[in-house]
């Protein structure tokens, strides 16, 4: 399931409070300071891949996924607005090992404020057994949304996951309140008068841009 335009984006998340977090899953060397996606050229501009990133909000919560560690390792807030900047990106891994250091390429790019780090980071074991609890969930908001979520994650398999190629990708509140280690990145929905006596995080809600239906 994808969409190839801007104008498809399906964003799901601004009918839904708190549903306010993104998984970065880039490999720059700035990503401490700047959650970024390239621009794209050509047709690929368009791109969902390359045009998620300019739905990300000031106080935003941006995870942050670690392909070294192979863990989600802690969050930060998005800081201001999404803007167009030149950034420095890694070789594809073909090009490598040619001596170069990079290229720069047209982005987008937005700030983040200070990280919160986990003791122990949540593990792509973790996650696939997590995610394979909430697929009716997840299924179920995918079938409610009319499009793609943009969910990070491969699904299918009980004990074994990967994240999809992309730069940054759509979290859903309901991924997030499963893991104890992420409570103290969840955002809190204002309370109205037909809430009360309710919680007042949304318990219901999921994502993703790719959900298997291999189970």
């Amino acid at each position: 399931m994808g969409w190839a335009h801007a104008d498809d984006i399906n964003a799901w998340w601004e009918r839904l409070p708190g549903e306010r977090y993104w998984l970065d899953v880039t490999h720059r060397d700035d990503r401490d300071e700047l959650l970024a996606a390239p621009r794209g050229q050509g047709r690929t501009a368009t791109s969902w891949t390359h045009r998620l990133i300019t739905h990300v909000r000031d106080g935003d919560v941006v995870f942050r996924y670690d392909p070294s560690q192979r863990n989600i390792t802690g969050w930060r807030h998005a800081n201001g607005r999404v803007e167009k900047r030149d950034l420095s990106w890694p070789l594809a891994p073909e090009h490598a090992g040619n001596g170069s250091a990079g290229q720069r390429l047209p982005s987008w790019g937005i700030g983040l404020r200070e990280p919160t780090w986990l003791r122990t980071g949540v593990s792509l074991t973790e996650v696939a057994r997590v995610q394979w609890d909430l697929f009716p969930a997840l299924r179920d908001l995918e079938d409610r949304s009319g499009g793609p979520l943009y969910y990070p994650f491969e699904m299918g398999v009980r004990d074994t996951t990967e994240p999809l190629s992309g730069y940054v990708f759509k979290l859903p509140a309901v991924f997030v309140q499963s893991f104890t280690e992420f409570t103290g990145a969840l955002v809190p929905v204002a309370r109205s008068p037909h809430t009360r006596g309710r919680s007042t995080f949304p318990l219901t809600v999921p994502a993703s841009s790719h959900l298997s239906t291999s189970r």
